[in-house]
């Protein structure tokens, strides 16, 4: 008998464009594999730690630089990233004021109702940001959406980004949504921070692309997206 003849398929490439009408946002606040992103912290890890033992004699002990789950996180996702500076201010009674480099476009920032969530986060505020992108992917896969909580625990320890599973097929927003503490504070967002994991829940290769357009082509986007997510809101009577 011959030797059985073993086929290795390419997997196909799955293109995600992303498009911006800032073409510094596009620069040097795209979307970007998570390997960019990788925490400071992290990287000035050694490999293992020698501690003690009641025997008297050290032995050596992994650190996280060798985490598969860390590891696998930041090869398998991709990161978005703050997109501008931003001062947050959080008032006791739940209110808040916010103050951009610039004027923001006016769905920039905003919250939803505590009804939306049953009243059941009482001690904590919503607040959600919409960055200035568009995704788009025809395939319709679905990605995990978590807080970039490994560089944000340090950064804005504050802040809970709430995860979820979403697709860019039929809406293509990148809303972040996330609670503080209602207790008066202000709380200092700086751009480039990860905000962010995106992972792909596919085998196929996914590739973020950035596109810069002008603010017509823009907004023509935004009526497709409307049309696109106009079908969907009353997605959740079906849970």
């Amino acid at each position: 008998m011959g030797r059985a003849v073993k086929f290795w398929f390419k997997p196909k490439k799955v293109s995600v464009d992303c498009f911006t009408y800032e073409p510094m946002v596009a620069e040097k606040y795209n979307i970007r594999r998570s390997t960019k992103y990788v925490p400071d912290w992290w990287k000035g890890l050694k490999h293992s730690v020698d501690i003690p033992t009641s025997y008297g004699i050290a032995r050596p002990s992994p650190t996280m630089r060798s985490c598969t789950g860390f590891l696998n996180l930041f090869q398998q996702s991709w990161t978005l990233p703050l997109w501008t500076d931003m001062i947050l201010s959080i008032k006791e009674d739940g209110s808040y004021n916010y103050l951009f480099p610039h004027p923001p476009e006016p769905e920039a920032i905003g919250s939803h109702p505590p009804y939306q969530y049953g009243f059941s986060m009482a001690d904590r505020v919503h607040v959600k940001i919409t960055p200035p992108w568009t995704v788009w992917e025809k395939t319709g896969i679905n990605f995990g959406f978590f807080g970039a909580e490994w560089s944000l625990l340090n950064d804005l320890p504050s802040v809970r980004v709430v995860p979820g599973v979403v697709d860019y097929k039929d809406q293509h927003g990148l809303a972040v949504n996330f609670f503080v503490d209602k207790k008066e504070a202000n709380i200092n967002f700086v751009a480039g921070t990860p905000l962010v994991y995106l992972v792909p829940l596919t085998e196929k290769r996914v590739e973020f692309k950035t596109h810069v357009v002008t603010n017509e082509e823009w907004n023509r986007l935004g009526r497709h997206k409307a049309i696109h997510q106009n079908k969907f809101i009353t997605m959740g009577k079906w849970l």
